[in-house]
């Protein structure tokens, strides 16, 4: 592990200093955070802290003094990076996009919690969510009847799962190692973090915690509802859903659509706009599709990603394609733009 680390370490200053040796050092954010947590058990696949919780470095050029090689104990959630590069980047972040932006001016406010979710552990089904504030987790098991560690056949090949499972076939585990081989778990699960920062003593059912229980509850509930959670959905009627028939859909073929009348007539194929430069764009029916387009022809064309209008300027002809993940590729829409 620490050969792991110090490889990555060298890795890391390598970027850095070419960084540096290319002159871009002072205009490039740099993001450093690692993935899930450890692949041992209780890590990986877990919504403790030893599941959830990973280091988030950030190094921005244009911080003011304060900020700069400070330690910022904000909740963050690694969903928040995806509309904080776009906000930094001058990008309008889309309107179904989760997270926040944690950093430059247009950050915001640190949020009361942050949310956790699992439901599919390698070929297991385990839906659990969870909320967690600055001091308390609350855990939901959507299957109570399920054991904490689960069948992962992976998992279990490896020495450490070996020794465990064959601890609790000799009946020897005790104290945490224990509790997480149990067979059931209760539907609920609430820790202070702060006292119990490995999370073994759960409080759900401790008249004392019952408002802080509440509020957390709430939290989950108020979450799955907002982002319209399809975890209660089985994967066989998410299939029948997305596939009716068991038949793949396709993605709708794209327009081409001019964004201003034409005087001479037009048709699908063959656009006349008089010489002038004009802005096309495109449209795609269906919901959630990505659009590619290319003004080259032959295979070795260059597609690029449609993320907004498209000045044209003639004479050019203009492809387009989309596709939905999940869909088959649509037909691809041919407009020619001649004087």
């Amino acid at each position: 592990m620490y050969d792991n680390i110090a490889d990555m370490d060298a890795q890391v200053g390598g970027i850095l200093a070419q960084l540096e040796a290319d002159g871009l050092a002072q205009n490039t954010i740099v993001f450093y955070w690692s993935d899930h947590g450890d692949g041992v058990p209780r890590a990986k696949r877990s919504l403790y802290d030893s599941g959830l919780h990973v280091p988030l470095m950030i190094r921005w050029p244009e911080m003011s003094p304060g900020i700069a090689n400070s330690v910022n104990d904000r909740l963050v959630s690694l969903i928040d990076l995806a509309p904080t590069v776009l906000a930094l980047a001058g990008v309008e972040i889309p309107a179904h996009l989760q997270g926040r932006v944690i950093i430059g001016p247009k950050g915001t406010p640190a949020p009361e919690f942050v949310f956790g979710a699992r439901d599919r552990m390698d070929i297991e089904y385990d839906m659990m969510r969870s909320a967690r504030d600055r001091q308390f987790l609350y855990i939901r098991n959507f299957s109570p009847e399920l054991p904490y560690a689960g069948h992962i056949i992976y998992r279990n090949q490896s020495d450490i799962m070996q020794e465990w499972l064959r601890l609790q076939a000799e009946r020897t585990l005790t104290g945490p190692a224990a509790l997480w081989m149990r067979a059931s778990r209760p539907a609920e699960e609430l820790y202070d973090a702060a006292a119990d920062p490995h999370q073994v003593r759960n409080l759900a059912a401790d008249d004392k915690h019952r408002p802080t229980l509440e509020r957390l509850r709430k939290a989950v509930t108020d979450w799955m509802t907002r982002i319209n959670d399809q975890g209660a959905i089985n994967e066989p009627e998410m299939i029948q859903r997305m596939w009716p028939g068991g038949v793949q859909p396709e993605t709708s073929q794209p327009y081409i659509v001019p964004r201003r009348d034409l005087d001479a007539p037009s048709r699908r194929d063959s656009m006349a706009i008089g010489g002038a430069p004009m802005e096309v764009v495109i449209y795609v029916p269906t919901q959630g599709a990505s659009i590619g387009y290319t003004t080259e022809d032959g295979p070795a064309a260059k597609w690029r990603l449609y993320t907004g209008p498209i000045r044209v300027e003639a004479p050019m002809t203009l492809r387009a394609k989309a596709i939905r993940y999940g869909y088959k590729e649509s037909a691809e829409t041919r407009t020619a733009f001649t004087r």
